[in-house]
């Protein structure tokens, strides 16, 4: 019985930090760092296996890495330069704080920033390398659909930790 309030306890807990993660805060880490403390925390039989936490952190370091270098990757795939790569990296950084900042609706102003700014980063480095506007404009729209799927896989992951997690607290 204690088990089973452990785990519907883990499951809202987790659910709270699946939110976190849609908008934009470190859910998964935090949906990881919970599966950590119920096995520190322990209890005989404990919910989980070491085998299972490492699982879950590898799959959050995997959608980090997805989101991190989306932009970038759709920048590169649009045609663009590795200066506008860089620079839509930056742009992404920058926008995704001041958009969540400028515009306070939560998601929206992250996400809206955090593409923006990929976009605008992509164009500065494009224009910087001495590209036509046109050029520069692709390379900009590549990397803010690369930014927005980045952001999509970082969802998608964290919805697969909660999954693994759920079913691993209710079937030791």
């Amino acid at each position: 019985m204690d088990n089973i309030l452990l785990a519907i306890g883990l499951l809202l807990v987790n659910s709270l930090f699946l939110v976190a993660t849609v908008l934009q805060l470190p859910g998964n880490w935090l949906m990881v760092t919970a599966v950590g403390g119920f096995i520190l925390w322990g209890g005989e039989p404990s919910l989980f296996s070491i085998e299972t936490l490492v699982a879950l952190a590898i799959i959050a370091i995997l959608a980090e890495i997805i989101e991190f270098v989306a932009g970038a990757a759709g920048t590169r795939m649009s045609g663009g330069s590795r200066k506008g790569a860089l620079w839509a990296l930056a742009g992404s950084l920058a926008g995704g704080i001041l958009g969540t900042f400028l515009l306070p609706i939560p998601i929206v102003g992250s996400v809206f920033g955090a593409c923006g700014g990929a976009f605008l980063g992509a164009l500065f480095g494009e224009r910087k390398e001495g590209k036509n506007m046109r050029d520069s404009l692709r390379s900009g729209g590549g990397a803010a659909t690369g930014r927005l799927l980045g952001i999509v896989g970082k969802i998608g992951g964290g919805i697969l930790i909660w999954t693994i997690a759920t079913i691993a607290s209710f079937w030791p």
